[in-house]
């Protein structure tokens, strides 16, 4: 875990702009971890966290969960760094949340 804490203390202490995909996801995998064990980010998740909840899959007009999940996971696989097994329960918690 000291990994993934190093991780995001790279992150917040980094420019608030998200620079690539895999810098999104990564950050978007350590907000959220976060937000599950209620330690949040605050205001320097933002960015992660709306690049994720902005990804939404409608079918016939209507916002469908299933395929959404399966979007945002992978985005979430675009991190090298992050260890499937969180990936995996961040996205069980929040992939077929609609917004954020």
């Amino acid at each position: 875990m000291s990994q993934a804490l190093l991780l995001l203390a790279a992150l917040l202490v980094a420019p608030l702009a998200v620079a690539s995909a895999a810098d999104a996801a990564c950050g978007a995998i350590l907000c959220l971890a976060g937000e599950m064990k209620s330690s949040g980010g605050g205001d320097e998740c933002r960015p992660y966290l709306t690049r994720y909840f902005q990804i939404e899959v409608k079918h016939h007009g209507d916002f469908s969960p299933s395929r959404t999940a399966r979007k945002r996971l992978d985005f979430l696989e675009q991190c090298p760094s992050g260890e499937s097994d969180t990936r995996q329960q961040v996205n069980d918690r929040y992939g077929m949340r609609q917004g954020l």
